[in-house]
């Protein structure tokens, strides 16, 4: 009798608890909740100052009806790195997951994942965002500006900047020692003491008449913020079209090289015009064959492969000078060369 009670008594517990792990599994179901999640999925660091490791954590939580194994865990940035509690997750059961973002290579909005994966007893996964924005102490404001120096006016172009300090410290900045053509920096001061800033002024001069994008550090001596980064957007009023602007050979054997078609460059301008073609440097293993469109605002330039090599690497620049007639001023087109001489030998 008594063995067919605790039978019976055996035979209700399963039922019971086979019951309830379906309604566990069927709620989690229908509530639309995935079988292995990230509580906090979005993440908000806020600001975070360039240098510094700001600490994070969510909660992991096993929502299915098996045994879950966190067998990988993977970020998008290398600045990201994050661990969890324990690996194996029982059914409802949640564990921390805790990271570190390590803002030492730029400023400015990230967003980064992480994400988790299970291969036991199926694959799944789960993902969280970690967001925010890298500040720096030490900045140019604004980082990026754009010019537009006028060469039939002869007028340069500027503005003015400031290099502001926000940390707690004395630093010291200095502009860069080489400079594109015509292009001007002037810090005033040197040393910028903790709250304050200083005035900088950018200048490009009105001979400047191709377009380009000149990217320029400053050094700083804040141990955390090393370069400070700005960006100058040279836009003529009078803009000599060049193109190609850069031509690339590539890695060829001297046979080839010299086989090779000539190099045309298109030139097109209001100054070319009513100017003259003054000088013209070329690399070594080229030679001047043809130009026509002298006196027009078009002009083209034919540039032909001759075999005189003073080395194996072949980047060099064509630079062609004129003078504008009524101004007697002088300017500059250059084209980057670049390429490599497979076979090369001194002689």
């Amino acid at each position: 009798m008594n063995w067919r009670w605790l039978s019976l008594t055996a035979v209700l517990l399963l039922a019971a608890a086979m019951a309830i792990g379906y309604h566990h599994f069927k709620t989690t179901a229908d509530a639309g909740l995935p079988p292995l999640e990230i509580i906090d999925r979005e993440i908000n660091l806020g600001t975070v100052l360039l240098g510094e490791d700001r600490d994070f954590e969510a909660t992991v939580r096993n929502n299915s009806d098996e045994r879950l194994q966190i067998n990988q865990i993977r970020s998008t940035c290398g600045c990201t790195n994050a661990r969890v509690g324990k690996n194996d997750l029982k059914p409802g059961e949640s564990t921390e997951l805790r990271g570190t973002l390590r803002a030492k290579q730029t400023a400015g909005p990230f967003r980064h994942q992480i994400m988790l994966t299970t291969q036991s007893p199926r694959p799944l996964r789960a993902i969280c965002s970690i967001s925010g924005e890298v500040e720096r102490r030490i900045r140019v404001l604004p980082e990026r500006l754009a010019l537009r120096p006028d060469f039939l006016d002869h007028r340069p172009d500027s503005q003015k900047l400031l290099v502001q300090n926000t940390s707690a410290q004395v630093v010291d900045v200095a502009v860069p020692n080489r400079l594109p053509d015509g292009v001007e920096i002037e810090l005033d001061g040197r040393t910028i003491a903790p709250g304050t800033s200083r005035p900088l002024t950018v200048t490009v001069a009105p001979d400047v008449l191709v377009r380009r994008d000149v990217n320029f550090t400053l050094r700083c001596s804040h141990p955390l913020e090393r370069s400070l980064p700005l960006a100058v957007e040279v836009r003529p009023v009078a803009e000599v079209r060049v193109s190609p602007r850069v031509v690339r050979i590539g890695v060829l054997s001297r046979r080839d090289l010299l086989a090779m078609g000539p190099i045309e460059v298109n030139l097109e301008a209001e100054p070319l015009a009513a100017s003259e073609l003054v000088r013209v440097a070329l690399p070594s293993y080229l030679r001047e064959s043809g130009n026509n469109g002298e006196g027009q605002a078009k002009r083209r330039s034919v540039f032909a492969f001759q075999d005189v090599f003073r080395g194996a690497d072949l980047s060099d620049a064509i630079v062609m000078e004129f003078r504008h007639r009524k101004s007697g001023r002088l300017f500059q087109v250059r084209v980057t060369v670049s390429g490599f001489l497979r076979d090369y030998r001194e002689s």
